[in-house]
Parts: structure tokens; sequence; C-alpha cells
């Protein structure tokens, strides 16, 4: 096999080169251990996942103390909530690499085990207490990049949670209007800046009125793409707009 990027090198590569070489649907995506039928992950691996721990209530930042997060506090952000139940480490950030940049059908599998989980932990989490969404919306990608990738990791997810909650989703919905740069690399103020105004409803798509919303992407770093969604489905009369991602970083 030909020398990978970088963060293929060392023994976190080692492993990665494991899904890119494609374990049988019945092992484990990350150790090749035997697992049940229908599942990904062995129950060691799920076990190394790093949680996030104390997040925030309205932007999932990990170990906040209690309630919102000072900066949630002097900067409301759009979100209701975020719900984010790992953190963006080893292996979940070389999954979702793997995925993104390789179009990895192994680490895709996995990833779909994780997104049935997060749905299932949110499930649980708000019975009793929350009606839950009425739909499920991916983060949309522009045209061209949709292109460029040959499909969308936010989609493929959102694909599982919403067949999880039993709610319709709305991959169709909302439109990415600008051709944003990546936001690797920016600080919170340019990411901000760099997707504002990027996303808007569909010509000619329904909105149901005073609907819930549930956004779903892979990680949320500062959260400002799923905020700019999140305004743009307000301005459209969304009543409440909340996000899942698989990991926070």
């Amino acid at each position: 096999m030909a020398r990978g990027p970088s963060w293929m090198t060392g023994k976190a590569g080692m492993r990665v080169r494991r899904w890119l070489e494609g374990p049988f649907p019945s092992a484990c995506g990350l150790c090749g251990a035997g697992v049940g039928p229908g599942d990904a992950l062995c129950a060691g691996c799920l076990a190394e996942l790093e949680r996030v721990v104390a997040p925030c209530t309205r932007c999932g930042e990990p170990d906040t103390v209690a309630g919102p997060c000072p900066r949630c506090r002097d900067r409301e952000p759009r979100l209701a909530a975020l719900h984010a139940p790992w953190r963006y480490t080893w292996p979940l950030d070389r999954l979702i690499l793997a995925r993104k940049h390789a179009d990895d059908a192994t680490a895709a599998r996995v990833l779909r085990e994780l997104a049935r989980r997060a749905a299932d932990e949110l499930a649980d989490a708000q019975r009793g207490t929350d009606p839950g969404p009425d739909c499920v919306v991916p983060v949309p990608l522009h045209p061209e990049r949709y292109r460029e990738r040959g499909f969308n990791q936010a989609l493929e997810l959102a694909q599982q949670v919403a067949r999880r909650l039993e709610v319709p989703l709305a991959s169709r919905l909302v439109v990415r209007v600008s051709a944003t740069e990546s936001q690797q690399g920016l600080g919170r103020r340019e990411r901000r800046r760099n997707v504002a105004r990027a996303f808007a409803l569909r010509p000619g798509a329904e909105f149901p009125e005073a609907a819930r919303v549930l956004l779903v992407d892979d990680v949320a770093t500062t959260g400002a793409t799923l905020d700019a969604l999140a305004e743009a489905l307000y301005a459209a009369g969304a009543a409440r707009v909340e996000a899942l991602t698989l990991a926070r970083a």
C-alpha cells in the first residue's frame, strides 16, 4: 500500500490501515475482533471512545461545571442544545477523517453504528421530558463540494438517526448557497464570518409550521456551522433547533 497522509503514520496509522484493508462485516472495524450481527465495534473498542463529560447545556463544550458555559452566557447561541456523546479524540477523530478524506467504507460502517447509538442515547435522555424532533436535517454540502467528494457524510449519519428516532428525514429542506472555504484552521470569529448566511431554505420547500428540528453532523468544533444553519431554520419558522453530532472538538 502506498504511504498515506501524515495522520495515517505511526501506531494510529496501523489501525487506520486495517479499516482501509476492509475487515469482514462480522469483524470489529477497529481491531478486527468478532462482533455480533449488525455490530461494527466490539465492546472493548467502543469503550476506547472518550466520552464528553459535564457538557455545556447549549453548545456541548466539555467540562462545564453546570448549565451554560461562560461563552454561551455571554453570547447565546442560536442552537437550543447540542448533543455530542464523544470527544473528537483517538480513535473517533481518525474514523471521521478516514471516512471524509479516504472514502473508507469500513469507517463509514462504524460511524453509522455510532450514529444509531447516539440517537438511542438522545431518545433515552429526552423520554418523558421532551417531545423530541419533528424532523432530522443533515448539514448540507455545497454542490461543488458534493461533486468533489461524491457523498455527504452528514446525510449518512442523519439517515441512521432519523430511522432510530422514527421521524422524517428532511434532507432536501435546506441548501448551502455559499461555497465557503474550509473551516479547518480558522479561529472562532473567522468561522462565524465564513458561514454567515451560507444556508437557505430550498426554493419551493414546504417547512412544517413551528417544527422542532434536529440537525445532524459528524463533529462540532465551535458550533459556527450549526448556528448558521439554525439561523436559517428559525427564519423559516422553526420553533426549536437542536443538533446531534458524534463528536465535540
